[in-house]
Formats: C-alpha cells, structure tokens, sequence
C-alpha cells in the first residue's frame, strides 16, 4: 500500500516539490502507524479486545466519508469537471 498512495502523493504537486510530498507522506505514515498501537492497546485495555476492531471499522468508516467530502469539495463528483 505505502508505494501505491505514495505515487499518488507525488503525482498531485509539481515537479519541483515532489521530494517534499512524499517525505510529508512518509512522516504522516510513520506518525500514523506510531500513534495507533498505543491507542489499540488503550481502547483494547478499556473496552476489550473486540472493541478495537469496532474502533478500527469507525475509523475507516470516518476515513471514506473524509474521502469522499474532500473529492465533491475538489469538483470531482457528479456533474463536475471531467479529469482525465
């Protein structure tokens, strides 16, 4: 996955700074990935074990709605303007 949406990221800026995209990606990623085993043990030690993976379909849930809000806020979605 890290190379595919990494490509992605580099792909939307000019080539002048697409060293500074994919190392604001890379940090972003490695922030991310930081941040959720403390917070899975967390919810894990004061819910139970299968609360995290309720946690878990929220947040990819709540991820897809970000997704989409921020595609329809580009102009992207229905009835915008055609990207090729």
């Amino acid at each position: 996955m890290f190379p595919a949406l990494g490509v992605e990221a580099v792909g939307l800026v000019p080539p002048a700074s697409r060293g500074a995209a994919l190392s604001a990606y890379s940090v972003f990623l490695d922030l991310s990935l930081g941040l959720t085993g403390p917070l899975a043990g967390y919810v894990a030690g004061e819910f139970g074990y299968s609360s995290v993976f309720l946690f878990a379909a929220l947040t990819a849930a709540a991820a897809v709605a970000l997704s989409v809000a921020l595609y329809m806020r580009a102009g992207r979605g229905v009835g915008g303007p055609a990207t090729a």
